[in-house]
């Protein structure tokens, strides 16, 4: 009998368990704090929190409409980033909530 990856194991299992858009959406919730750590800084990453992910849209809560901008001037890279070595595109597009 043939082994069978661990990766193909773990998707099954989370496939059967139905939890696989929860856990796909936290990774991703956790890539965008890296993301927004590489380009602000810690300092700068607190002020921006992914609160969840609806329909392909990213929400994010931002504690000012300053932050909020300069996520808006960087969308376009942050989503090639998110979406960087996936089959399909997890995020379309980032809601701001200020």
């Amino acid at each position: 009998m043939p082994l069978t990856p661990l990766n193909n194991l773990l998707g099954n299992s989370l496939k059967k368990a139905g939890i696989q858009n929860q856990v796909s959406s936290a990774i991703v919730l956790e890539q965008f704090e890296k993301i927004t750590q590489e380009f602000f800084g810690m300092e700068g990453a607190k002020h921006v929190k992914p609160l969840y992910i609806k329909d392909k849209i990213l929400n994010v809560a931002c504690l000012s409409s300053v932050f909020a901008q300069e996520l808006k001037f960087r969308e376009k890279e942050i989503l090639e980033k998110l979406n960087e070595g996936k089959n399909i595109q997890v995020v379309e597009r980032v809601r701001y909530l200020i």
